[in-house]
């Protein structure tokens, strides 16, 4: 898509006067998701918005798109077949939309109606074979039927240790933490390493893009050493760590209250999501966010739009000796809420 600002000017209009606006947005095949929303700082007596797209038959009964906070009798949708391609058509049309004084994306995904518009596709590993000395690797392309979540079921660690500079550095550093497996949930680890963290130097993508991009190059290991946390390294750092100690833990998926809140249905704000670390700890969980944005928040610790707040918990790092995975699968859950006399820092 190629973006273009144009600036109407409209003289000698009046209280009451009613304008009609027709626009068309094209997008080309490499589009990923977006959400689509229809108030503004104006009022809308009516409007209708016309998604149309096309996609091979394999995929003719799935859907793209998603009416959020919208009633069935507003959409109207159409459906035609090529040679190979179906072409659908979704008509959305609402009327007396109110203005709102915020910006349209901001915060509302709970309330106001809008459309999600999903054009991803997931590239899955089937099997390999050998041909003529060389290998062949069968995969697919697959997606959610109706925006359902996705779940890929092989969690096992596969992981071999690699023996380099940057592993070498990551295991100088975690050699000054408490050792793993003192505890059956390594709180104590991660206690330390959260409080480490939070008394290191901590550079945000900006900055080392625009600051100091003689920076960019260094492998993340290296600024662990010299006390530096860079963002665009943070999380396959933690990664690294967690794998070299075969340390269990869940990628935490889960979005602020204030724009919404994840159902267990379907997954519809890609745009909202936020990524977490969460260890089981007895029938709990305890929350990882070193960092968070560059701010310090302690082991355990979230702010309060995460509190009380849907989750879905993906698990990571499963050995081969694990017992009843079944139960440490993907999950939904709702993380903890603080009270009033909880609401303090020590």
């Amino acid at each position: 898509m190629n973006d273009e600002l144009n600036c109407f000017q409209f003289l000698n209009l009046s209280v009451g006067d009613v304008l009609e606006i027709y626009y068309e947005s094209v997008f080309n095949a490499n589009y990923g998701s977006n959400l689509f929303y229809f108030n503004s700082v104006y009022l809308k007596l009516s409007c209708e918005y016309d998604f149309i797209y096309k996609g091979s038959k394999k995929f003719a009964g799935y859907e793209f798109v998603k009416p959020i906070n919208i009633a069935d009798s507003f959409v109207k949708k159409d459906f035609s077949e090529q040679k190979e391609d179906f072409i659908r058509v979704d008509k959305i049309s609402l009327l007396n939309l109110p203005a709102i004084n915020y910006g349209s994306n901001s915060f509302e995904g709970k309330e106001l109606p809008h459309v999600f518009k999903d054009f991803r596709y997931y590239r899955i590993f089937n099997n390999s074979y050998p041909v003529d000395g060389g290998r062949v690797y069968d995969v697919d392309i697959v997606r959610p039927r109706n925006f359902e979540w996705m779940i890929f079921a092989d969690a096992n660690n596969t992981y071999t240790k690699i023996y380099d500079k940057q592993f070498a550095s990551i295991r100088k550093f975690v050699a000054t933490l408490p050792a793993t497996g003192s505890d059956s949930s390594n709180k104590v680890f991660f206690k330390a390493l959260c409080d480490t963290s939070n008394n290191f130097r901590f550079i945000s993508s900006n900055h080392v893009f625009y600051n100091e991009s003689n920076l960019i190059d260094v492998y993340s290991g290296d600024h662990l050493l010299k006390r530096r946390l860079v963002e665009p390294l943070l999380w396959k750092l933690y990664k690294d760590i967690f794998n070299d100690k075969k340390i269990f833990y869940y990628t935490v998926n889960i979005q602020g209250r204030r724009c919404g809140e994840h159902s267990v249905l379907n997954r519809s704000h890609y745009a909202y999501e936020n990524s977490l670390i969460a260890i089981p700890y007895k029938t709990s969980y305890i929350y990882f966010m070193s960092r968070y944005y560059g701010l310090k928040y302690h082991l355990n610790e979230l702010p309060f739009y995460f509190e009380g707040s849907m989750a879905a918990l993906t698990p990571e790092n499963f050995q081969q000796n694990v017992e009843n995975k079944n139960k440490k699968f993907f999950k939904f859950i709702k993380t903890h809420k603080g009270t009033y006399n909880e609401n303090t820092r020590t």
